[in-house]
């Protein structure tokens, strides 16, 4: 393959010209790239899709064999595209991202047929996951191609395999593995499948998940081609039924799976408003070029989408509101290159974390009936893990964007105590500064996660085992004489206080003069009373930790306001961040206006699980770097954005930061 399908060029002139350009692909099968709400649509039929997909692994198996000077081997992407998938990519930044990097776009869902046939464009059919699937697997077992089966239930990829190998005699399956995307088991997933010498993989994680994690992972398989099915396995291991063929050819599959899931419902409504947005899209493009109107869109003030599309922070002044037509203009901070820039600073800044260390536990389950013993769900257990919780996040946040980080804490001499430092270790903190009390446990969150097939995995009950007590005295004295040496030598000092006992009036009293006297970034993200924290660069409560400490309720602007004016008069502090969950975060600084920040993410929310952790990490460094407070927050935001897509508590690497930056922030 001489390399990646070129980008969109929108050129002018008609309604086709305007959304619409010829690409050549690697099987030299000529087609139209269409725009379908601002997401761009390969119209191939499913033999042009194969022609593609032929080329493609031949090339790349020539490229391994006999690798050319200077020409790369990486996994291309296919993405089968339908209306649930392009009403979810409007509101979900990574999902927009994998689409438009991906290497074809085909047209799965009856929708989008539809909706090309009203840009003048001559679909006959579509290209559906399951359909595709099967062609390949014909085209592989007269290739010798090997396949790798990633996804869905236990047993469900082995059986949609072996159903394979019985429709196409000879066909390689080299590898199945069940599950869902769950970031901790990420390098041995793509480990095992390079290992495997696959040659296509086909992912059955369900939308959008499958499309961010191939877009996250590409680089590292190994293979020609990786192509997101959904629930391909499911259907042809028998364990759901398809929809009659005739259902099937008159665009009526939607119907058949309400019928047979009525849980489906609500992922149905993005139907009519797909529809909707489609059809209001495709009006304006026809009032454009036959009677040279302006779409009514152009020109308008910046709606919630477009927000939340940018994550720009909109100041409280209503003369700001108000100004120029770019995004930017009313956030001359907010510049791409200046934010790509500060995140290139994290490299090598110094912090200590001191607070309350928590093992976060995962146990995963796929559902399979109801108890006899009582009306509980049974789980089989697939999976089990324990990441960094509590203050050992924030660390672990500032590890993987760059930082050096340093811990301070108590960890107990038990498994989950070695689980969580071997996990720690692993991501290469320095634990120096947790120390050990006998008999005390190690605080432990355990989260029981379940889910349907292709569904992300859900957290159905927690189990807290935590000693909210103060550790001895002898414990808080080596760890102050651990603080007290190691402030001096880092650029910021946070202070996560899960209200577990750690963080107490004496270390309180050690720690904050000292970290001023030395002109250190004290950054403080409480559970408890905010009060006892003076005079510090800034605090990162959520809401109801802000109302508890001010004993009022937020319920709106004004009261949210009051309440940022009140925390920065009696704390003394530089600034206050408050996160508001959906409704975005709030910063308020002394001596500028507050400036109230939209949610980056409203529709791909996995788990929030220590995306306050995430805003104090990544705050914390922004600062560090020589960031504004209104620049810090708005990677905060952009970072949190990201993380509550994943399971359990997550991070973001700085490439990962940056490509967010790259899809969210105009330049």
């Amino acid at each position: 393959m001489g390399g990646p399908l070129p980008r969109q060029q929108r050129t002018r002139g008609s309604e086709t010209e305007a959304m619409v350009n010829t690409i050549q692909s690697a099987g030299d099968i000529a087609t139209v790239r269409f725009a379908l709400l601002g997401l761009r649509v390969d119209a191939v039929t499913p033999v042009q899709a194969l022609d593609f997909l032929a080329a493609t692994v031949e090339s790349h198996r020539r490229l391994i064999s006999s690798p050319s000077p200077g020409e790369g081997i990486g996994t291309r992407q296919i993405v089968t595209l339908n209306p649930e998938i392009v009403m979810a990519a409007r509101r979900d930044a990574a999902l927009r991202e994998a689409i438009a990097g991906a290497d074809l776009v085909v047209p799965d869902g009856i929708g989008v047929v539809w909706a090309a046939r009203l840009r003048g464009m001559p679909l006959a059919e579509r290209v559906t996951g399951v359909d595709l699937l099967d062609a390949i697997a014909g085209l592989a077992a007269a290739r010798g191609w090997g396949l790798y089966l990633l996804g869905a239930a236990p047993g469900v990829a082995e059986l949609a395999g072996a159903r394979l190998r019985e429709q196409h005699p000879g066909l390689r399956i080299v590898g199945a593995c069940a599950g869902s995307p769950v970031r901790e088991r990420e390098g041995e997933i793509t480990a095992r499948i390079r290992a495997s010498g696959a040659d296509l993989i086909f992912v059955a994680f369900g939308s959008p998940a499958q499309e961010r994690w191939i877009a996250r992972t590409r680089g590292e398989l190994g293979a020609a081609v990786a192509v997101g099915v959904g629930g391909a396995f499911d259907f042809l291991a028998g364990r759901v039924p398809r929809a009659p063929g005739w259902m099937r050819r008159g665009g009526l599959e939607w119907l058949y799976r309400l019928w047979r899931e009525p849980w489906r419902w609500r992922r149905m409504l993005a139907l009519p408003a797909f529809a909707l947005a489609a059809g209001g899209e495709s009006l304006q493009l026809w009032l454009r070029h036959e009677h040279g109107w302006e779409s009514v869109l152009d020109g308008r003030e910046q709606t919630r989408d477009d927000a939340d599309i940018t994550a720009q922070a909109q100041p409280s002044q209503p003369e700001q509101h108000n100004s120029a037509n770019g995004r930017n203009a009313r956030m001359g901070y907010a510049r791409r290159e200046r934010l790509l820039a500060l995140v290139r600073r994290f490299a090598g800044k110094r912090v200590l974390v001191a607070g309350d260390m928590v093992a976060d536990e995962y146990i995963v389950g796929a559902p399979e009936r109801i108890s006899r013993e009582a009306p509980v769900l049974i789980l089989r257990h697939a999976d089990q893990f324990t990441v960094p919780g509590g203050a050992t996040n924030p660390g672990v946040n500032a590890r993987t964007l760059g930082a050096e980080v340093f811990l301070a804490g108590v960890v107990g001499d038990d498994e989950p105590g070695q689980r969580l430092c071997a996990v720690l270790r692993g991501h290469g903190v320095h634990m120096d500064g947790l120390f050990n009390e006998p008999g005390r446990p190690t605080s432990t969150k355990t989260r029981i996660l379940a889910g349907g097939t292709q569904l992300v995995q859900q957290q159905i009950v927690r189990v807290d085992r935590v000693d909210d007590s103060e550790p001895s005295d002898d414990c808080i004295e080596r760890m102050i004489a651990y603080l007290q040496r190691m402030i001096p030598t880092v650029d910021a000092l946070i202070l996560s206080d899960y209200d577990g006992g750690v963080i107490n009036k004496a270390i309180i009293e050690a720690t904050l003069p000292l970290a001023r006297a030395h002109g250190k970034l004290i950054i403080v993200d409480s559970h408890g009373d905010l009060a006892r924290f003076q005079n510090v660069t800034a605090l990162t409560p959520n809401q109801p930790e802000a109302e508890a400490t001010l004993g009022i309720r937020i319920t709106d602007r004004v009261s949210l306001e009051h309440a940022g004016a009140r925390l920065l008069e009696e704390t003394q502090a530089r600034g206050v961040l408050i996160t508001r969950g959906s409704e975005g975060m709030s910063l308020f600084e002394r001596g500028q206006p507050p400036i109230h920040i939209p949610a980056s993410n409203l529709t791909a929310v996995a788990d929030p699980t220590g995306a306050g952790d995430t805003v104090a990490a990544t705050f914390t460094l922004a600062l560090a770097a020589g960031a504004t407070m209104a620049e810090a927050a708005l990677l905060a935001n952009i970072a949190a954005g990201r993380v509550v897509r994943l399971i359990g508590c997550a991070t973001n690497t700085p490439d990962e930061l940056s490509a967010a930056i790259v899809a969210q922030v105009e330049d």
